[in-house]
């Protein structure tokens, strides 16, 4: 059974002059427990907007999304925020760990919402957690001390000390140098595996991609699995880092049922590999909108995403024109409660 199952999945906005914008068209995804899958696709396709659904930091428009067969879209916030703390780990490109918190310190943060012998040992936690990134010895060390790889360190052992089900990794090697970013994926696959968590990556790189067992891209709103993973890492060797659009897609297959039928239920194995079709025809010009309720960083809070809209500009005034007209939508904070596991207290 599968952990974590999106069906159908979609997540779409409506613009100020009433255009509906379609930033997911029907998702299905299916990862199991302990499983590492990568998902790549160029800035504006709408990686971030899924990662968000399936951490619960945002709802879908439509379709199905179970968590270890909890339909989700069916939970109260209060139960959202419980589960959101207990069951997933959230690293991004940035960090996000406070400067003026020594390594210890930011590592029991997730743990000051916890309750139990967790709340109460979180020190004694914090500290074997950072001993197993091979931080052991910088406890007591502030973030402006260490360097990007160790800083990324703290960010996973923050993510991991509750010991979460589902990992969510958004560009984890994206501020780091290339031998540094393969010793945190070494790190993230090792402690997930230990931990028999499912890892689930959003990347721009084709090595960092290449490393997951099952690898997808992510374009048109739907996502397209790679059948030959090799593909990915050829293009990795050839220092090509960037999806490939075209490149990659005659390598994919689409893992969507066709838009007449019926999505499967989670669960249903059969059904969903029978919705593999044949590789669709390259998408055109994207236009990269910013995504809907992007949390930023702030003082006191973690961004909950990492925008998809952030870098690149498309070319052709076609392109632009339309851009033009779609409105940057207002920035929603997500306080480090909502990451790390708050509404513990008085939810229902």
């Amino acid at each position: 059974m599968s952990l974590v199952c999106l069906r159908g999945v979609t997540r779409t906005v409506t613009l100020p002059d009433g255009e509906d914008l379609h930033i997911l068209r029907g998702v299905n995804l299916d990862v199991a427990a302990g499983e590492h899958v990568s998902i790549v696709g160029r800035s504006g396709t709408g990686k971030s907007t899924m990662l968000n659904i399936i951490g619960l930091l945002d709802t879908p428009t439509s379709g199905t999304y179970e968590l270890d067969g909890v339909d989700t879209t069916r939970l109260s916030e209060g139960r959202r925020a419980r589960m959101r703390g207990a069951d997933f780990g959230f690293v991004f490109q940035q960090f996000n760990i406070f400067a003026a918190r020594t390594a210890a310190e930011n590592v029991e943060v997730p743990l000051m919402y916890a309750s139990g012998a967790q709340l109460l040992r979180r020190r004694a936690i914090a500290l074997d957690m950072l001993e197993r990134v091979g931080l052991g010895d910088r406890a007591d060390s502030h973030p402006g001390e260490m360097s990007g790889g160790e800083q990324q360190r703290i960010a996973i052992a923050r993510a991991l000390v509750r010991r979460p089900r589902v990992i969510l990794a958004d560009e984890p090697t994206g501020a780091l140098d290339p031998d540094t970013g393969r010793a945190v994926m070494a790190l993230l696959e090792e402690v997930a595996r230990e931990s028999d968590s499912a890892l689930i990556v959003i990347t721009h790189d084709m090595a960092v991609a290449a490393r997951a067992s099952r690898a997808y891209e992510l374009y048109d709103g739907v996502l397209h699995e790679v059948a030959d993973p090799s593909a990915l890492i050829q293009r990795a060797e050839a220092g090509h880092i960037e999806p490939a659009g075209t490149e990659i897609r005659g390598n994919v297959s689409s893992v969507a049922a066709p838009a007449d039928l019926e999505p499967a239920h989670c669960g249903d194995e059969a059904v969903a590999a029978s919705a593999l079709v044949s590789p669709p025809p390259s998408p055109p010009a994207q236009v990269r909108a910013p995504e809907p309720g992007a949390p930023r960083a702030a003082s006191g809070t973690v961004s909950g995403t990492v925008s998809d809209a952030a870098s690149g500009a498309e070319s052709g005034a076609s392109a632009r024109a339309q851009a033009s007209r779609i409105p940057v939508p207002p920035q929603a904070e997500a306080p480090l409660a909502e990451v790390v596991g708050a509404g513990e207290e008085g939810a229902s």
